[in-house]
């Protein structure tokens, strides 16, 4: 017996951040669901809470983005009845990588509230990754970061891409190779900040950037103390102190604008107060003797603006001597904060004619197994099944051994960490399946069809399918529940092996024979006779 090391099963991929009526922004990293949840206090228990889920792409103020031509910037609208207290939850999947708001409808509330989603799938971020872990030149790195399906792949889909040329490309690619050679963590978000931030210097180069203001979240992150220094007054001062300057890399960027945003903070700061900490903030980075830092020096030092260059502003820091400094005018002293870099604000408003993009069907070939419909929708929704083309489900295609298992342990989330290693000699690291097998194995969900073949590509037979699933239900102590047994006209052909767990599904209402009372165990299993049985055996978890 293999040693279970740990389980984890819930019925959820992933848990949202909660919302209490105010904006805030979820990251998603999963294979499917999304789950938005938390309350509006103002919500009456029964009421009515709408969610719909756009691309940020999508003018919310604009009237003519909820029409015809622009169906596809809506991701997802259902609603829900509030619970007691205003609580609520959501759950979606999203198809592609990107960044979405989601727009929460109250009862009684003209404007809805806005929450940021990102949202990167970790199947596609990995074999993207493993493509940018292949480049070796510049060339490479500039073909990921100009294929837009590629770059959105790893997470990387910032507006700022829109408008680049291929001159802007090919010379941030250069920066972008430097920085991503030196990263240790080479997650979604690092890749993303650094992509970003080596198109600026090309920008700044071929003097593109015309208003600061519209690139100041990028170069100063909201997320960092930097941005509290920064005030659109400053836009064109910043900019005229870093144009020109034919940035060869983006540590050369980064410490150009982080002496610009020192140098108009002296010479424009709101008193004293905001001198000694940006100085203090920076010190490392310049190279100051913060000792000398004090508000008497800011004071003297305020008193020769303005400076041109960010080594005048050393050499004072450095070389004071507040006994022969001049103690007159001592500056307003002030120490309060200045805004922070921030986004666009605007009046949002909910549409009224929307209703059609919550009915339409998920797939167009599901509607001859009526008897599955509402399991593979909700299945599709929850993130743990696929299409195998745009629209099309292909419901009565067979099911191989390795799609049932990743679908398996894709809807109960399961969890598992063992050093321990896979006997099979058909299931390799680098398949797309492998993570998903080897926790079921490692979880006593398989066994393989030998001791060292799994079974690679072989269609699943529905009582191989019914012994998966109970091994699953066993292992997780899940309480599916007991019903009466019922006779199947064809038991004696079910395999030793798996007559109980076959009956034990049975038994609980999650699987049942043909018409003629037949199970058929040794038929292969359809993608849609998979779909009910999973989506049963969930159902009966939640109510049990």
């Amino acid at each position: 017996m293999k040693k279970f090391i740990s389980i984890c099963l819930l019925v959820c991929l992933l848990a949202g951040t909660a919302v209490y009526g105010q904006a805030a922004e979820n990251v998603y990293e999963n294979d499917g669901l999304i789950v938005l949840s938390g309350k509006f206090p103002e919500a009456r228990k029964g009421s009515i809470i709408t969610l719909t889920v756009a691309d940020q792409s999508l003018d919310w103020t604009n009237e003519a983005d909820w029409g015809e031509g622009n169906e596809n910037k809506i991701q997802y609208y259902s609603d829900t009845e509030a619970l007691d207290g205003g609580v609520y939850e959501f759950k979606f999947s999203l198809k592609e990588n990107g960044a979405y708001n989601a727009y929460f409808g109250i009862d009684g509330k003209q404007e809805p509230e806005v929450q940021s989603i990102i949202y990167v799938n970790n199947e596609k971020y990995k074999a993207a990754l493993l493509k940018l872990k292949k480049a070796k030149t510049v060339s490479e790195y500039a073909e990921i970061l100009g294929n837009n399906q590629t770059r959105t792949d790893l997470g990387i889909f910032d507006s700022i891409f829109e408008n680049c040329t291929d001159e802007d490309i090919n010379m941030a690619a250069e920066y972008w190779k430097t920085a991503v050679e030196e990263l240790s963590d080479m997650s979604f978000n690092n890749l993303s900040k650094t992509a970003v931030q080596s198109i600026l210097p090309a920008k700044f180069n071929r003097g593109e950037i015309k208003n600061f203001d519209a690139y100041a979240k990028y170069v100063y992150e909201q997320t960092t103390e930097a941005a509290k220094y920064y005030e659109e007054k400053f836009g064109q001062d910043i900019l005229k102190y870093m144009s020109g300057r034919n940035i060869q890399n983006l540590s050369e960027f980064q410490q150009l604008s982080a002496e610009a945003l020192v140098i108009v903070n002296i010479n424009r700061g709101d008193g004293n107060g905001i001198r000694q900490n940006i100085l203090k903030l920076y010190a490392d980075e310049l190279g100051l003797n913060t000792s000398n830092i004090t508000e008497k020096m800011c004071s003297d030092l305020a008193k020769g603006v303005p400076y041109n260059d960010i080594s005048q502003i050393q050499k004072f820091v450095n070389t004071y001597n507040s006994t022969s400094a001049s103690s007159s005018g001592s500056g307003s002293g002030g120490s309060g904060g200045s805004g922070g870099v921030s986004g666009t604000s605007h009046t949002t408003v909910m549409p009224t004619q929307i209703e059609e993009v919550k009915t339409l069907p998920v797939f167009s070939d599901i509607a001859d197994v009526e008897w599955a419909e509402e399991a593979i929708t909700s299945l599709y929704y929850d993130g743990v099944i696929n299409g195998k083309e745009e629209n099309l489900f292909y419901p009565n295609d067979y099911v191989t051994r390795e799609e049932f298992v990743k679908i398996l342990i894709a809807a109960f989330n399961m969890s598992l960490e063992s050093s321990e290693e896979l006997p099979f000699e058909d299931v390799n690291e680098d398949d797309w399946f492998y993570p998903y097998v080897r926790t079921a194995y490692i979880g006593d969900i398989v066994n393989g069809i030998s001791e060292n073949r799994f079974g690679t590509g072989a269609d699943i037979t529905r009582e191989d399918l019914c012994v998966m699933i109970m091994n699953l239900v066993n292992a997780g102590n899940i309480n599916i529940g007991d019903g009466v047994i019922r006779q199947l006209e064809d038991k004696n052909n079910i395999s030793d092996y798996a007559r109980q767990a076959v009956e034990q599904l049975v038994s609980a209402g999650i699987v049942s024979g043909d018409e003629k009372g037949c199970f058929n165990p040794q038929n292969k299993a359809t993608r849609a006779e998979a779909a009910k049985i999973i989506y049963y055996t969930l159902k009966k978890s939640e109510n049990n």
